[in-house]
C-alpha cells in the first residue's frame, strides 16, 4: 500500500509540475548553431515569445560548417505547427538578467509550414554580435554621460551652490 501511495503521489507531482499534459503530441524539428550558449534540455521554445514547446536535446552535429556545429532538437506541440512557417528563424535568447536561456523562433512569412523533422534556420550569430556591440557602445556613451552629470552635481551635494545656480558650462561642473 505504501508503494502504491508513493507511485500515486509521484504521478500527481509530475502532473502538477508539468507545463503540458501527458497527452500533448509533439513533433521534433531541428536548428543548428555555432554555440549552445549553455542552453539546457527542457528549456522553453517560444514562437515570438509564446511557449510552443521545449528543447529536447543538444549535441554536436559533426559538421565543421559555420553556424552548424551544434544541433538542437526542438519538440514543438503539434497544434502550433500550422503557425510555424518554413522561413522562420531560431535564436537563443536570455529570459532574464541571470541568463536563463530559451529558444525564440521569429515567425516567418512563408505560406508553407514546418513539417516533422524539418530544419528551422538559425539567425546568423554575426548579426547578433553586431547588435550586441552596438549596445555596448551605447552603454559606454551613457556611462560617460552619467559620469559628467555626477561631476556636475558634486558642488550641489557639497552645498557649494544652489540648484538654480548649476550650469553645464560651469568650471566646477567639469
Amino acid at each position: 500500500q505504501a508503494i502504491s501511495a508513493l507511485c500515486i503521489l509521484a504521478a500527481f507531482i509530475f502532473l502538477m509540475s508539468s507545463t503540458t499534459g501527458l497527452c500533448v503530441k509533439r513533433t521534433d524539428v531541428y536548428t543548428f548553431l555555432d554555440d549552445s550558449a549553455a542552453i539546457a534540455s527542457g528549456a522553453p521554445v517560444r514562437l515570438n515569445g509564446i511557449t510552443v514547446g521545449r528543447v529536447a536535446q543538444i549535441g554536436l552535429s559533426g559538421s565543421d560548417q559555420p553556424n552548424r556545429i551544434v544541433r538542437v532538437t526542438l519538440e514543438v506541440e503539434n497544434k502550433f505547427l500550422p503557425s510555424l512557417p518554413v522561413d522562420s528563424q531560431a535564436a537563443i535568447a536570455a529570459e532574464n538578467l541571470l541568463g536563463t536561456k530559451y529558444i525564440n523562433i521569429k515567425k516567418g512569412h512563408s505560406p508553407s509550414n514546418v513539417q516533422a523533422g524539418a530544419e528551422i534556420k538559425s539567425l546568423d550569430r554575426r548579426e547578433f554580435d553586431d547588435v550586441d556591440q552596438q549596445g555596448d557602445t551605447t552603454l559606454a556613451s551613457l556611462k560617460g554621460l552619467l559620469k559628467k552629470l555626477d561631476r556636475m552635481l558634486d558642488p550641489l551635494r557639497a552645498g557649494q551652490v544652489a540648484l538654480g545656480q548649476l550650469r553645464p558650462d560651469d568650471e566646477r561642473g567639469k
